[in-house]
């Protein structure tokens, strides 16, 4: 199974409504995910905590801490700091502790490593726990133009060499793991270098996403995000396809359907239905949507199976094959 199955799943189960599932308690990786796709964060780590404290919520490629501190991280720029939401789950011994593992100066010296030669120094406060522990003078430090030219190099990094590629990065032998497991998994023919640094700056990432997207700032560089194709195999639990999505969801917002629609083309087919399932679409939007994957055919079957044509769009379309897991209000 690879991330774009994964992400599959995390649609599927949206769809169905099945977030959270009834067993999640007892699925590790679909723990993980609700504690990463939930629309309120604040819920799902009151769900979830249990199965943190049992280490039932595990997943290949990132820690459950490192992704907590991602939904914090959104919760301190949405909301605040200072925010009754953010102040009850610091009342959280649990969360606290979560916090303090996915920071420190072993975390502090990866990002350094990780973004050496670019200008991100102000993000670095990103991997202190005093940052999202204490507050102090972190946030207001955040909100500095400096911060902002920080944000568009690591994101203008990012595409360069995170999802193109780059000379050097370390391929996982995919041979050897196949005579290893008896079993060939496209997931293997993936550069472990580029997920590697994936897990190190996914906060810093996530932060200079939203945060562009608050400001209403950069669009292009959301766009190129949103529109970029990777170089090898997506991770098994699919953070990089997360990312994209946040990224398209943002540059949705800024421009609104009709700016978007525009670059139907460039997108995932994915990205759109994600869309419809955090903003919804009017009947006439859902068909200039459908026309649009009839001009374009070879980008309506882009993300097999996600198949524009085959999406239940109340009756507009009349397709005798629709897959009915996709049967869902978008």
């Amino acid at each position: 199974m690879c991330g774009w199955c994964v992400e599959r799943i995390m649609l599927v189960n949206e769809i169905k409504g099945l977030f959270p599932p009834t067993d999640i308690r007892r699925d590790s990786m679909q723990g993980f995910l609700y504690l990463r796709e939930a629309t309120n964060f604040e819920e799902a780590f009151e769900q979830m905590k249990q199965s943190i404290i049992d280490g039932n919520i595990t997943s290949s490629g990132c820690s459950t801490e490192n992704i907590i501190l991602v939904r914090a991280l959104e919760m301190c720029v949405g909301l605040g700091f200072s925010s009754a939401s953010y102040q009850k789950l610091l009342n959280e011994p649990l969360f606290r502790c979560l916090i303090e593992k996915a920071c420190g100066i072993e975390w502090e010296y990866k990002f350094a490593q990780a973004t050496k030669g670019l200008p991100v120094m102000p993000l670095g406060v990103l991997y202190s726990a005093d940052t999202f522990l204490k507050g102090n003078h972190a946030w207001e430090s955040l909100r500095t133009d400096q911060l902002l030219s920080a944000c568009r190099s690591l994101l203008d990094d990012y595409p360069a060499c995170s999802l193109k590629g780059k000379e050097g990065l370390r391929i996982k032998n995919i041979r050897q793991g196949t005579e290893e497991t008896r079993v060939f998994d496209p997931t293997e023919y993936i550069y472990e270098d580029r997920h590697e640094r994936l897990h190190i700056l996914l906060r810093a990432l996530f932060f200079s996403v939203i945060t562009i997207g608050k400001l209403k700032r950069d669009k292009n560089i959301l766009r190129e995000l949103a529109i970029s194709r990777y170089c090898s195999g997506s991770d098994f639990i699919a953070n990089d396809l997360w990312l994209q999505r946040i990224a398209a969801l943002k540059l949705y917002d800024l421009l609104g359907f009709d700016g978007f629609i525009q670059y139907f083309q460039d997108f995932r087919t994915t990205i759109f239905y994600y869309i419809g399932l955090k903003r919804g679409y009017t009947q006439a939007q859902k068909k200039i949507l459908l026309e649009a994957a009839r001009q374009h055919p070879e980008v309506a079957f882009r993300d097999d199976p996600m198949i524009i044509e085959e999406w239940d769009l109340d009756g507009i379309n009349q397709s005798q094959h629709t897959n009915p897991v996709l049967q869902a209000e978008i």
